[in-house]
């Protein structure tokens, strides 16, 4: 998946540097979406996680708790930055 540089550093910046939160609203719900249908799954501890390659070998990881049913928003997100070795 070929993803846009400006794409690539916003998500640097959320996922790897845990610094500016420059993925919120609408863009989270659209990264959601786009991992949901193109995401690859992942093996992580026992655990399977679909999540998307920015680059090679390195790829971005949302897990969602929804707290109110039938809406995006409020949830629970936990940020996985994953790296092959």
């Amino acid at each position: 998946m070929s993803i846009k540089e400006s794409n690539y550093w916003a998500l640097h910046d959320d996922f790897v540097l845990m610094g500016n939160t420059r993925i919120v609203g609408s863009k989270l719900i659209a990264l959601n979406r786009l991992i949901e249908r193109k995401g690859t799954l992942l093996n992580m501890n026992n655990e399977q996680v679909k999540g998307i390659e920015i680059k090679k070998d390195c790829f971005v990881a949302i897990k969602i708790k929804h707290f109110k049913e039938n809406s995006f928003f409020p949830c629970k997100i936990q940020k996985m930055y994953l790296q092959k070795i």
